[in-house]
């Protein structure tokens, strides 16, 4: 089993809040490509040299999991200091309409026909081995939860909404939105206790510090953006090498 534990921890799992893109899907796979061009060419006015690229790539690996919205304020300070939120919110448009245009509308026509190629390895398995013990499974991610563009319609797509008891995402009835508030709501919601009967899994370093914040247990996806050690600075507390791994983990937490 390709899987490290960093703090051995075993609890009553009750609710399981897992990070959507890159963790379950792939339909956006290759965006941080898109993103560091976008991002790039903002910063330099269209004409972006090395040091923007390299700027812009360690600005995506440190905001990994940050709502969309908020990634495009922290472009924005680069860059102007007026006028914040509504240039974020015209950028956080036009990014996803290139990276719609660029990746997901092809994607999106694909996985209609054939979802299992847009979905993470042994994340279905693992979905199934949750719902056998009865725990909730909520969704959260940056990206939009309602519309053609949100991970609602995705979830639907990929045939994986069935195992859904709540899915996330910025537009959505969590105001305002960020993960640390979808945690708050759940622990809410469910009558939470004991925080470490939340279990969040997840590929970056925010939905990992955000569990960590609560309390939650942790498991941290490895994946070619992230690192091992940027994943157990972040608070992970099981780092699974291989997503096929993660009912393995599972078994190796849960009471």
């Amino acid at each position: 089993m390709k899987t490290e534990i960093i703090n051995q921890k075993k609890s009553k799992i009750l609710v399981a809040v897992i990070d959507w893109d890159g963790t379950i899907s792939l339909l956006r796979e290759g965006w941080q490509k898109v993103m560091q061009e976008f991002i790039a060419n903002y910063i330099s006015s269209g004409s972006p040299q090395k040091k923007d690229f390299d700027w812009a790539k360690n600005f995506i690996i440190k905001t990994l999991g940050e709502n969309t919205i908020d990634q495009m304020l922290g472009i924005i300070e680069k860059s102007v200091k007026n006028k914040r939120k509504i240039l974020a919110e015209k950028l956080r448009r036009e990014y996803r309409d290139i990276l719609e245009e660029k990746i997901r509308a092809k994607r999106i026509k694909q996985a209609k026909n054939n979802p299992d190629k847009f979905i993470v390895r042994g994340i279905a398995q693992f979905l199934e081995a949750l719902k056998k013990r009865d725990i909730k499974i909520l969704v959260f991610s940056g990206s939009e939860q309602n519309g053609k563009n949100g991970i609602g319609q995705e979830a639907r797509i990929l045939r994986l909404e069935h195992y859904f008891d709540g899915v996330f995402g910025y537009n959505g009835p969590v105001r305002p939105y960020n993960k640390d508030n979808v945690l708050k709501w759940v622990i809410k919601k469910y009558r939470i206790k004991d925080p470490s009967q939340i279990l969040v899994v997840g590929d970056g370093p925010k939905e990992i510090k955000v569990g960590k914040k609560f309390g939650a247990i942790t498991i941290g996806l490895m994946s070619k953006n992230i690192t091992k050690e940027i994943l157990i600075k972040s608070g992970a507390d099981f780092v699974v090498y291989d997503s096929t791994d993660l009912v393995k983990c599972l078994k190796l937490l849960q009471k």
